[in-house]
């Protein structure tokens, strides 16, 4: 088994992105077989990617972080273990890379009327990530446009207006500087057109029905007594804040975090055969830099709620979810995060809320957020 480039010359920028292929050679049908990438140095993650059927597996990642990255690539076609040769890249001092939320913004309105609009923005090449302020974020409805600045907390906000009923996309753009790299995000957007008005033929009262739940896509963050099946049908209550305690006498520690555990819900479209997502969590607003660490009761769910058995890994703020579709389709998966793993942690500002992103990376309107405040 074979990785390349050995070494990456000349030494790429931070905030830009390098590939690496890994060559599984004297492999049976290598199509899907799983490999893995461990890097270790100034970027640790790791990342795993299907071969296709001439054994080659590819992998793209930002360098976030100046510094030295080793990259290995190991694999088990048939149940026999295989190591490649390291690879290496050392990452020159450049722009930051930047992170770009939609997830605090609404996502509806209705024709011809103005509706608010609102992103966030933070520098993730920082640590811990910080807000940028000062910049140019640019929002998009269909042919509908408008642009705004950053505040000293990384929001920008302004007004779109709507021009069509239907289910769109609202894109927030930042184009980058020569000291950042530019980033984007996408949701759905639901524009509901207003009813028309009924006569009423009788003055006798008619009861009103009881609205069916509306299936749920995207992403939701829950509490852990939710299950697949009320993500699916849309009847779980979000879960948009947690609170913690401080230790006495000092109240300099965190002491305990309430609710303890919770759920991360979001829907993919995966290919028949190995798949591969990955989760970032970044915190986006809060002078705190403690992330959550993954709990046991991760899973991923076929859309009858049937496990497809996945295996999931955290490096950091990034989790990775691999599982073999037996068809492909819609799956959900759900990502069971540990509240408790900020006990014992520096506390933020009694008077910050701490704001907390979870985006799947490549699925549109996947990002949702979660406050850490004060008791």
């Amino acid at each position: 088994m074979s990785l390349t480039p050995l070494i990456v010359t000349p030494n790429p920028l931070q905030g830009s992105t390098q590939t690496f292929t890994a060559t599984l050679s004297n492999v049976g049908s290598p199509a899907n077989t799983a490999v893995l990438f461990a890097i270790t140095g100034a970027n640790p993650q790791f990342k795993v990617v299907p071969a296709d059927v001439n054994g080659q597996a590819t992998l793209s990642y930002l360098g976030y972080f100046a510094g030295p990255d080793r990259i290995i690539a190991t694999a088990q076609p048939a149940g026999v273990p295989l190591t490649s040769n390291p690879s290496l890249v050392t990452w020159e001092v450049g722009a930051h890379a930047t992170f770009l939320s939609l997830s605090d913004s609404t996502k509806s309105g209705t024709p011809g009327q103005a509706v608010g609009v609102r992103a966030s923005l933070s520098d993730v090449s920082a640590s811990p990530p910080v807000a940028l302020a000062a910049q140019t974020v640019n929002f998009a409805l269909g042919n509908n446009m408008c642009s705004a600045s950053t505040n000293a907390h990384g929001i920008a906000t302004c007004q779109i207006t709507p021009s069509q009923a239907g289910m769109q996309t609202l894109t927030a753009t930042f184009a980058g500087t020569s000291q950042f790299v530019g980033s984007s995000d996408s949701v759905g957007f639901n524009v509901v057109a207003p009813p028309t008005p009924t006569p009423t033929p009788t003055a006798t009262p008619t009861p009103t029905p009881t609205p069916s739940p509306t299936p749920i896509g995207g992403s939701q963050i829950t509490r852990t007594n939710v299950t697949c099946s009320q993500f699916v049908a849309g009847t779980a209550a979000s879960l948009s804040r947690l609170r913690y305690s401080l230790e006495p006498p000092a109240n300099a520690t965190i002491k305990e975090v309430n609710p303890g555990a919770f759920f991360y819900w979001v829907t993919v479209t995966a290919s028949a055969g190995s798949n591969t997502f990955t989760i970032n969590q970044t915190i986006t607003s809060g002078n705190f830099n403690t992330l959550f660490s993954i709990q046991s009761g991760s899973n991923v769910f076929n859309s009858n709620c049937t496990s497809v058995h996945p295996t999931i890994t955290q490096s950091g703020g990034t989790v990775s979810v691999t599982f073999n579709a037996p068809t492909a389709g819609t799956y959900i998966i759900s990502i069971k995060f540990d509240s408790q793993s900020l006990v014992g942690k520096p506390a933020p500002s009694p008077t910050t809320t701490v704001h907390y992103d979870f985006r799947t990376i490549g699925v549109p309107g996947s990002t949702s957020g979660l406050d850490l405040i004060k008791k």
